[in-house]
């Protein structure tokens, strides 16, 4: 009935390290990453299980989704206007980063989503694009 995650740091010979257990949902946009690579309501599934003990969410993974975060001490090649006139329909979320999460993941996110995980490099490519 409650909602945890675990996270796993890669050590220098390629194994897994646990970092941290957290009793609560993951942070950032990682629930709305669950829920755009299912079609899913990850906090309703959880509601279910509170309620009645169950829930009936079946998790296809239909879509890759992927987390592009942008740094402002970058100097980017492409602006917003520019990423979304050319990708707007594969970007599910534009949104600046509260500030607590910044370091670790930019201060600007996209998350993208296709069907096809070949179709998702090109869209971080033109995101990441820098001048010079």
């Amino acid at each position: 009935e409650r909602f945890f995650h675990l996270e796993f740091i890669r050590g220098p010979e390629g194994e897994l390290r646990a970092m941290e257990a957290n009793i609560r949902p993951p942070g950032g946009l990682t629930t709305d990453m669950f829920n755009y690579a299912n079609d899913i309501d990850v906090y309703k599934a959880w509601a279910d299980i509170v309620v009645s003990g169950s829930c009936r969410v079946i998790a296809e993974r239909p879509y890759h989704v992927c987390y592009i975060g942008r740094k402002t001490s970058k100097n980017y090649t492409h602006s917003n206007e520019e990423i979304l006139r050319k990708y707007g329909p594969a970007i599910l979320i534009n949104t600046p980063i509260d500030s607590v999460f910044r370091r670790a993941i930019g201060d600007y996110a996209y998350l993208v989503r296709s069907p096809r995980l070949e179709d998702i490099w090109p869209i971080v490519d033109f995101i990441h694009s820098q001048d010079g």
